[in-house]
Order: C-alpha cells, then structure tokens, then sequence
C-alpha cells in the first residue's frame, strides 16, 4: 500500500477515509484513545499504529533524495525537464511559494510542497561554491 502511496498523488479526504476504516476497526466505533496516542510504542503505551500522513509524506521526503543522489535515470531527467522553468533543483534551496510553481501533476506539486520542509536542510549538505 504504502509503495502506491509513495509515486501517486493522495488526497487528504482519502487519507481522512483511510485513517476512519483503520479506527473504526480498531474500536467497532467511535475513538476510545485519541489517535495520536495510537502511533506510540507499546512501551509508551501506544499501539505502535503506522502515522498514514506522515508515512506518504516521508515517501515524498525520499524521492526528492533519490533526485539528488547520483546517477542518470529516465524519470530524474522528466523532472529536471518540468523544473527547468523554475530554475532546476536549484528550486529546493529557496524559500518559496509552491502556488508560484504550479505543475499540471499533483504528485510533483506534493514532491515541490516536501522541497519547502528539506530547504534548509539542501542549504547545509550541498553549500553554495564560495567565490
């Protein structure tokens, strides 16, 4: 599941629906804990449930890696391709709106929104050449 969650776009009223079939299992009806109290460790007295939102957007996370990382593969080059107009991957080391950079994708609008969260983190681990 979580693999066609990490290359398709996912909307937030599926992962809504998703998140209320996973509980209303769990419970047979409403909340007995509140959610969040459920994705701790059993030792912390959680059930060690699987944060959905956070696991899509840790995917997200991921390829925006993979697309830094070396090598020369078909999909790297699309990308570039669609970022080439908003000044490449250099995009990701900016502080930007992601409403600027609309793509027709909604799964390269997510992976742009996830570019905001690793921009600082860009600037750190690939510093501008100092002249």
């Amino acid at each position: 599941m979580f693999y066609v969650f990490s290359i398709l776009p996912t909307s937030e009223d599926f992962i809504k629906q998703l998140n209320s079939i996973i509980y209303n299992f769990l419970w047979k009806g409403p909340d007995e804990i509140a959610r969040l109290a459920t994705i701790n460790d059993l030792k912390h007295g959680g059930l060690d449930l699987i944060d959905i939102e956070i696991s899509i957007k840790a995917s997200r996370l991921a390829w925006i890696g993979r697309l830094f990382s070396e090598g020369s593969l078909p999909w790297k080059a699309y990308i570039n391709q669609l970022l080439e107009d908003f000044e490449g991957k250099f995009l990701f080391r900016c502080n930007y709106d992601v409403k600027d950079y609309k793509t027709y994708y909604k799964f390269y609008n997510e992976l742009l929104q996830c570019g905001l969260i690793l921009g600082p983190l860009f600037q750190q681990s690939f510093p501008f050449p100092k002249v």
